[in-house]
């Protein structure tokens, strides 16, 4: 999941963080904030507003957005001879549809590499939001890859166990976070940020 935060005080534009813009509408009466997806699978969104002289409802909102769609998420109010400020914080999971994901992974090279020190591949689970987030920029940027779902093939997760443990033979499940993505040969597992991970992956 990633977090960001921003602040504002009488503005009036489209505030973006690639993946999910946040549309602010203004009007005579009020503020309409909508979420948009510019993406080609569908994301969970929370935003939460921190208000001052704004009449609407301060509880976070959380709605599902499908792909390169726009959904309101907040109405706010002006209340009449008092100015007013806000701030506001957003964040978004990847919850793709059965049909993203397939449309998706047809996109994709799912047979076992020759040789597993040449190019990307990415170990996989079903229902795994990181997972989908990695396979989602790499099929969006073309960047070549094998996906292997460890899910669904008991070949494949027994592969990624054998090179998780010649890579550290005390590891466990316990120490593991999806996806694992081997790049000419290296491993790497447990990503903390994936924003940062996938930006520097070679476009083999």
């Amino acid at each position: 999941m990633r977090i960001y935060l921003l602040a504002f005080l009488f503005a009036s534009t489209v505030y973006s963080q690639e993946d999910i813009s946040i549309l602010e509408k203004k009007s005579e009466k009020g503020i309409a904030f909508y979420a948009v997806n510019n993406t080609n699978t569908t994301k969970e969104v929370t935003l939460t507003c921190k208000i001052i002289n704004l009449k609407g409802n301060k509880a976070p909102v959380t709605k599902k957005v499908s792909a390169k769609d726009t959904v309101l998420f907040k109405n706010y109010y002006f209340i009449k001879g008092k100015g007013y400020s806000y701030n506001y914080a957003f964040s978004y999971i990847e919850t793709p549809t059965e049909q993203e994901i397939k449309t998706l992974l047809a996109k994709t090279d799912q047979e076992l590499p020759k040789d597993f020190n040449k190019g990307i591949v990415v170990f996989s689970k079903d229902g795994c939001p990181r997972c989908h987030y990695v396979t989602n920029y790499l099929v969006t940027n073309n960047i070549k890859f094998t996906f292997l779902n460890v899910t669904k093939s008991d070949l494949n997760n027994k592969l990624m166990w054998q090179l998780l443990k010649s890579n550290d033979p005390n590891i466990s499940s316990k120490k593991i976070d999806m996806p694992v993505v081997l790049v000419a040969g290296k491993l790497s597992y447990s990503i903390e940020n994936l924003k940062n991970f996938v930006a520097a992956l070679p476009k083999l």
